[in-house]
């Protein structure tokens, strides 16, 4: 089971000047981030002329690296087209950003990760604006086999995230962005807080007592109790080990 985003392949290379040699040796997702960042300043009211040169920050979650194994003959790109760090620098490259240029690989929560660190950014007047970006592609068979081997994802096919029915997860392509300007960003995001489990059961189990210490901090950086807040994004595996 899985979802996936219909016609991958399909990229707009003359619109940000990429070569074809160059676009053979592009992980899809290096492309899905400048066709829905693009959107997204676009949708912001920002135009491409306009952000030229401005001290604007790119923050992109992304965690996948099945295109290296899918790439069948490497060339010369192959570099640039795989490694994460481009996956955000082709960002601020095409569109002549000066602002800091981060990419950040924590597994699922990259993109929250991302999310927090640009707030720090703005807060710190770092950046005057900021693009936030996340995305996931699926292109080989064999990494859905290891998930499945492991146990990690749904038998049946359905997520169930903090629900006693959790049996696992299931895999995802997805990419979204969004601009967010310097004034506005308070108002998006009231508060944000990233920590480590450190050590417990395994590599990849919940620590308890570190995720309760965490929500303390998240509710101290927003002087909010969890009664006051619209809404909260987490991160949870549907999984009976995980969601607890």
């Amino acid at each position: 089971y899985g979802t996936f985003i219909p016609n991958l392949d399909l990229f707009d290379q003359q619109a940000f000047r990429v070569s074809t040699a160059e676009v053979a040796s592009m992980d899809p997702q290096q492309r899905l981030l400048l066709e829905l960042s693009y959107e997204a300043f676009h949708g912001g009211g920002l135009n491409r002329r306009d952000l030229f040169g401005t001290n604007l920050g790119v923050y992109v979650g992304v965690m996948s690296v099945e295109f290296r194994e899918a790439l069948e003959q490497p060339n010369a790109f192959a570099m640039t087209g795989t490694g994460h760090c481009f996956a955000a620098g082709r960002i601020s490259y095409a569109l002549g950003l000066h602002g800091s240029c981060e990419a950040f690989d924590t597994a699922c929560s990259s993109s929250l990760v991302a999310c927090h660190s640009a707030r720090r950014a703005l807060q710190n007047r770092d950046c005057s604006n900021a693009m936030l970006a996340g995305v996931n592609v699926l292109l080989v068979p064999s990494m859905l086999e290891v998930y499945a081997a492991a146990g990690l994802t749904s038998p049946s096919g359905r997520s169930f995230a903090f629900d006693a029915r959790a049996d696992g997860f299931v895999r995802g392509e997805s990419c979204g962005a969004a601009s967010v300007q310097g004034q506005l960003a308070a108002q998006l995001f009231v508060g944000s807080c990233v920590r480590q489990d450190g050590k417990s059961a395994t590599l990849t189990a919940p620590n308890g007592t570190a995720q309760q210490i965490m929500f303390g901090a998240l509710f101290a950086d927003t002087s909010s109790t969890a009664a006051q807040l619209s809404m909260m994004e987490a991160a949870a595996n549907g999984s009976t080990l995980g969601d607890p």
